[in-house]
């Protein structure tokens, strides 16, 4: 079967993570291709190791895509899919223009990996794109909700419950796993000891992402514990500012590909966005069996379910009382708990236990569409 993925860009973000394993797991039983609307992202070469071919379009969000679009209908044509997944906002707009007036036979998947409560708040391009999803909501034949919260507010507004399909992000436990070798080279070269409490911040530098209120909870937190400590990692993370109270205990360290590791080398995750829908970091740092605190968004809260603390968004006193709590525990009860939460999701999340339900979802619209033929 032949599956044609089309996708707002590559960079390295949760959604494209996400879909870059997916198609890892089921490349298979699958013939995948991806169209990528831009060009010159990170994630393209990993996906063209794996044997899967990408074709950028080199659509600029600046300007009226005229040159990507002969580019763009190429690709789909070249590729004869069987089924198109139109992945996000963009690519789930672009995907259904190329149904329309190319693949009208074929089956239409959209993927969405985000919620819609912050959607005014976006950059014009992507408030273009959900308008457009939203005025051709009949189109596809299913619409995939990564979690509750997503589907719920999408339906809402407007998207047909009928054609809602649930279906969380997986994670490679093989790969996303605690380091111990790692844990002890970072401690290391952070200058961190056995008794200092470090919380990890994996996140890009972005307002849903809220630095400001992880950054003044561990203010607050740090006047009440003196061991407590923090990194963050991500894009635009080296830039970020730092109080001079904490920064001797903060180390900033930008994009990194050691996620395990550094997951691995802290005591405890920590999550202050204001809006998600199912954060990908929250299960990577669970499954390197280290306990969470976040902010009560999208389905976070049945994530970490006992494995972590859930605080109101937006709120200092209440994360800086988390950060403290779990800092008090005691670190043999940490690491029990962790490895219990490992255990816990591994039975759900394990990537090839959702590549299986996309592979159903993939062969009943294929086969529902030769016999309406």
């Amino acid at each position: 079967m032949r599956v044609l993925s089309i996708v707002s860009g590559l960079k390295v973000g949760g959604a494209e993570i996400a879909l870059v394993r997916l198609l890892a797991a089921t490349r298979r039983n699958f013939d995948h291709s991806v169209i990528s609307l831009t060009a010159g992202d990170e994630l393209a070469p990993r996906l063209r190791d794996l044997g899967i071919p990408v074709v950028e379009a080199g659509f600029r969000q600046a300007s009226i895509p005229m040159r990507g679009l002969p580019r763009f209908f190429r690709a789909v044509s070249a590729f004869q899919p069987d089924i198109l997944v139109g992945q996000m906002y963009h690519g789930a707009l672009a995907a259904t223009i190329a149904r329309q007036l190319q693949m009208r036979d074929k089956p239409l998947v959209w993927h969405f990996h985000y919620t819609a409560d912050q959607i005014g708040d976006d950059p014009f391009t992507t408030r273009f794109a959900f308008g457009g999803c939203r005025a051709f909501r009949r189109c596809p034949d299913r619409v995939v909700f990564v979690s509750k919260a997503s589907a719920s507010q999408h339906i809402a507004m407007g998207f047909r419950a009928e054609k809602a399909a649930l279906i969380p992000n997986g994670v490679d436990f093989a790969q996303i796993r605690f380091d111990a070798a790692g844990r002890e080279r970072l401690r290391a070269q952070w200058g961190f000891g056995q008794d200092d409490f470090v919380i990890g911040h994996v996140a890009r530098v972005h307002p849903i992402k809220d630095h400001a209120t992880m950054i003044q909870a561990l203010v607050t937190a740090h006047e009440r514990r003196q061991n407590i400590a923090a990194v963050f990692s991500g894009p635009g993370t080296e830039s970020l500012a730092i109080p001079d109270v904490i920064a001797g205990r903060v180390r900033l360290l930008g994009s990194r590909s050691d996620v395990p590791a550094i997951m691995s080398a802290c005591d405890a995750g920590g999550l202050s966005s204001v809006t998600e829908a199912f954060p990908n970091v929250v299960v990577e740092f669970l499954a390197c069996e280290r306990l969470f605190i976040a902010t009560d968004v999208g389905d976070v809260s049945a994530i970490i379910g006992d494995f972590g603390l859930v605080v109101p968004p937006s709120n200092v006193p209440a994360l800086a009382d988390a950060i403290t709590k779990m800092a008090a525990l005691p670190e043999a009860e940490r690491k029990a708990r962790g490895a219990q939460a490992r255990q816990h999701l591994r039975t759900s999340l394990e990537i090839d236990v959702i590549a299986a339900q996309h592979a159903r979802l993939w062969h009943s619209l294929v086969d529902g569409a030769l016999m309406a033929r």
